[in-house]
């Protein structure tokens, strides 16, 4: 890796946590120069957005730099933005490293995500012959799948849409820093731009739109969302959706599959009255329609 690294530079909003340091001794041991930013370790992390994936608020990079990166503070979740000013999701970043991985070295025997995950990670997984293991929210889930790995001596990759990103050859918990130098080691080995592998890996392995919105309601209407959900069936869910439903899955909310790949999920969250409803499919609208429908759906039942 550090033979790999040090002729470009990264831009890392460390959100004023308590990552700068560990930064600064990365950018020593790999000859790596980094611009940091938001440096200084705040209690009130300086009144400004800490969630990494809250891509708004990053800054685009220097000419000379890989990427822009960030850390929520505590460090152990990530995110990147491309040159051009675009998000690389958790996801795709994934995809990248997997199929590096599968090209240049040792492929991964398994990759487990949550179900609020983009479904392009199921997807390199069924092209490359790779074991997909699809768990409820929280990395807690997706620690145990790595701990098989590590006991195999076989690669196990976790990951999460919030930028949660880790492997059974590192730590079982999620890393913030292990997904930000592997992908710049990987791009300047394959010495292109992350623009230019953006748009490889969706040629190779098709274009996911991932939506999400927020339904928000009273505190006494939770008991009847959660009735629905929990009673819901593929045939009583039928008549609200245009295309035909799968299947369901209540591990974690309620996720419906449909005939034409696309996905919808609902969760509840569990310190406020809010619904989290998240969508994907190969285009935009269609994304969104299968948003409007469940919640819709879902304002119905109240």
């Amino acid at each position: 890796l550090g033979k790999a690294l040090g002729k470009k530079s990264l831009n890392i909003d460390v959100k004023h946590g308590a990552c700068g340091e560990a930064w600064k001794h990365i950018s020593t041991y790999f000859g790596l120069p980094i611009e940091l930013h938001h440096a200084e370790p705040r209690s009130d992390f300086g009144n400004i957005e800490p969630n990494p994936t809250k891509y708004e608020h990053l800054s685009n990079p220097s000419p000379n730099a890989y990427f822009s990166a960030a850390n929520d503070p505590d460090g152990d979740r990530h995110a990147v933005l491309t040159a051009d000013g675009l998000p690389l999701t958790p996801e795709e970043l994934t995809v990248i490293i997997t199929d590096y991985l599968a090209t240049h070295a040792q492929q991964p025997a398994a990759i487990a995500s949550t179900l609020a995950s983009s479904h392009r990670i199921a997807y390199i997984c069924q092209q490359l012959g790779i074991s997909y293991y699809e768990t409820a929210v929280g990395f807690k889930y997706i620690a145990p799948h790595l701990e098989t790995g590590k006991q195999s001596n076989s690669i196990y990759l976790g990951v999460e849409s919030s930028g949660g990103f880790s492997s059974s050859t590192h730590t079982l918990e999620k890393c913030g820093f292990l997904p930000i130098l592997a992908l710049a080691a990987i791009l300047e080995h394959q010495n292109c731009s992350l623009t230019d592998l953006q748009r490889k890996i969706k040629t190779k392995y098709g274009t996911f739109i991932f939506t999400e919105t927020e339904f928000k309601f009273q505190p006494k209407q939770k008991s009847a969302i959660q009735t629905f959900m929990n009673n819901s069936t593929p045939q009583s869910l039928a008549p609200h959706f245009e295309k035909n439903i799968e299947k369901i899955n209540t591990t974690d909310g309620l996720k419906l599959y449909f005939s034409d790949q696309s996905w919808v999920l609902c969760r509840l969250s569990g310190t406020e009255p809010v619904m989290r409803i998240y969508a994907e499919s190969s285009e935009k609208e269609t994304s969104k329609k299968r948003e409007n429908e469940l919640l819709t759906l879902v304002k119905s039942t109240l």
